[in-house]
C-alpha cells in the first residue's frame, strides 16, 4: 500500500454532486427574477405612460388624438424639448410625452390630414353660454383671450381697461377668457368664484399647459360657433395684450368682406420651420416633415369672420393635432383654401405706452404687463 492520497470516486454518468446542484438552481433562479423583473418593469412603464398621456390632454377615447406614442416607449430629444409642465404648477412634475396620431402606413411623421383623428370633445366646465344672449345692440365681435389660472390679475386689468365699455357682456363688443383644467384645487375654487362673479370664463376639461394651447383656441371655436353665432366676426388674443377695440372696430369694417374668406391680423403667407432645438418653437421632423408653414397669423392677436371661425372648427378633426395653435389654424385655414390678410395694426410685439395706443390705426401690443395696462388707458391724449 502506498502512501499516496486517494483520488476521490468519479461520479457516475448522469448524476451531480450536491455543489453543482446548488449553482445550477441558483444560475435558474437568477435569470427568472431577471425576466420577472424585466416583464414587470415593462409593463410598469407601458402603464406610467398611459397615465401620462391620458393627463396630457385627457382620456384617448374621447379626444381621438391619443393613439400613437413614439415606438418602443422612448422619447427622442426633439419631443422631450417640448414636453411641458403643466401652466401654473408650482414645482416641476412630470413631463408628459408629445402625441402623435396613428398614420395607417406605419411612419411616425404627422400626416397632413387625417380621418376624424382629432376631435374635439372634451367637456365644458365652465360654459357661460348667455354672453352672447340678446343684449343692447347686435354682437359686431366676439373678443376669446387665452388665460391661465394664476394671471388673476391681468384679467382684472382687461376688464378695468380696455374692455370695461363692454365689461357687462350686453353691447356690440363681447369677450370671454379661455382656459383648461388645473391639478391646484385652490386655484380652480377661485377661478369658479371669478366665473360667478363676472360670468365671463370659458373652461374645459383638458390639462391646461403650452402644448395644449391649440386645444385651446378650438375650444374658443367650438364655444363661438355653437354659443355666439349671431357675431359677426371672431377675435382670438392672450391677457398680455392691450387691445385698441376702436382701432379693431375700424380694421373689421374696413376687411369685412375678405375676412369672409380669410384671417387677418399679424400675417405670414410662408414661414420656414424652426429646427434649432433651443427655441421654444422648435418643431421636430417628426412633428412636420415639410419645410415650410404655409401660413398663419400671429396668436397674439387675429379676428376672422363667424363663417370662417365655424368652417375651421367642423374641418379640424381631419387636420391631425399640432401644438402651436396659431399654426395649426393656418393649416386648417390652408386647407380650407382660404387666405391670410395683413392688417395694419396688429403689431406682435411691444410698444412703448404712448399716445399712439389710442389712434385708429393701432390694434394690438404684445407684452404689457396690468401696470402699464392702467398706465396706456389713463392717457389723457
Amino acid at each position: 500500500m502506498t502512501d499516496a492520497k486517494m483520488k476521490p470516486p468519479r461520479p457516475s454518468s448522469g448524476a451531480l454532486s450536491a455543489s453543482t446542484m446548488v449553482y445550477v438552481l441558483t444560475v435558474l433562479s437568477f435569470m427568472v427574477l431577471v425576466s420577472t423583473l424585466y416583464v414587470n418593469t415593462r409593463l410598469n412603464v407601458s402603464k406610467r405612460l398611459q397615465k401620462i398621456v391620458s393627463s396630457y390632454i385627457g382620456d384617448g377615447s374621447k379626444s381621438g388624438v391619443l393613439t400613437f406614442i413614439l415606438s418602443n416607449n422612448r422619447t427622442t430629444k426633439s419631443e422631450q424639448d417640448l414636453n411641458q409642465t403643466e401652466v401654473g404648477s408650482d414645482q416641476h412634475t412630470t413631463r408628459r410625452p408629445i402625441v402623435l396620431t396613428t398614420i395607417s402606413h406605419g411612419t411616425t411623421s404627422r400626416p397632413s390630414e387625417c380621418k376624424s383623428c382629432f376631435e374635439h370633445n372634451f367637456e365644458f366646465i365652465l360654459n357661460n353660454g348667455d354672453v352672447c344672449k340678446e343684449g343692447s345692440s347686435a354682437i359686431k365681435v366676439i373678443v376669446l383671450i387665452s388665460t391661465i389660472h394664476q394671471n388673476t390679475e391681468k384679467r382684472r386689468a382687461i376688464r378695468e381697461t380696455w374692455m370695461s365699455p363692454y365689461r357687462e357682456n350686453n353691447g356690440s363688443v363681447r369677450y370671454v377668457f379661455l382656459l383648461g383644467m388645473t391639478k391646484d384645487e385652490s386655484r380652480q375654487v377661485a377661478l369658479e368664484t371669478e366665473s360667478a362673479t363676472y360670468r365671463d370664463i370659458i373652461q374645459e376639461d383638458f390639462v391646461d399647459s403650452y402644448n395644449n394651447l391649440t386645444l385651446k383656441t378650438m375650444m374658443a371655436f367650438r364655444w363661438a360657433s355653437t354659443y355666439c353665432q349671431k357675431a359677426e366676426f371672431i377675435m382670438k388674443t392672450d391677457d398680455d395684450m392691450f387691445i385698441n377695440v376702436n382701432g379693431l372696430l375700424h380694421a373689421l369694417d374696413s376687411h369685412k368682406d375678405i375676412l369672409q374668406r380669410s384671417v387677418g391680423g399679424f400675417c405670414v403667407v410662408s414661414a420656414n420651420v424652426i429646427r434649432d432645438s433651443g427655441s421654444k418653437w422648435y418643431v421636430s421632423m417628426r412633428m412636420y416633415p415639410q419645410r415650410t408653414f404655409p401660413g398663419y397669423c400671429s396668436g397674439t392677436g387675429y379676428v376672422t369672420s363667424m363663417a370662417v371661425t365655424q368652417k375651421v372648427f367642423q374641418i379640424s378633426p381631419n387636420i391631425p393635432f399640432f401644438h402651436l395653435e396659431d399654426v395649426y389654424v393656418g393649416l386648417c385655414i390652408n386647407k380650407l383654401g382660404f387666405g391670410f390678410t395683413r392688417i395694419a395694426g396688429f403689431h406682435a410685439n411691444f410698444i412703448p405706452i404712448s399716445c399712439s395706443y389710442k389712434r385708429a390705426d393701432m390694434v394690438t401690443i404684445h407684452q404689457v404687463n396690468p401696470d402699464l395696462m392702467k398706465k396706456a388707458w389713463d392717457l389723457k391724449c
